[in-house]
């Protein structure tokens, strides 16, 4: 399977299956931290921008031990 995507979007780890993976590792103060540096504008409606929302993903995360993104990079293309 190959995807084309319609041009480079910056990287937002929290957008990103493999990247909340690795913000799942990260203990409360280094995600406030890399939270309050980033650019949380979303790319879609499913784009999650809310510290409470990623956080709650996250922890899904760790408790189910993979990652995917649902559309919140590309609509119409989740990722895992």
């Amino acid at each position: 399977m190959s995807c084309l995507c319609p041009g480079p979007k910056p990287l937002r780890l929290k957008s990103y299956g493999v990247g909340k993976l690795f913000l799942s590792k990260m203990n409360e103060a280094e995600l406030d931290s890399y939270l309050a540096r980033s650019n949380l504008t979303p790319f879609t409606p499913y784009t999650l921008v809310e510290k409470d929302k990623i956080s709650k993903d996250l922890e899904r995360i760790r408790s189910q031990g993979y990652s995917v993104d649902n559309e919140e990079m590309e609509e119409g293309l989740p990722c895992g």
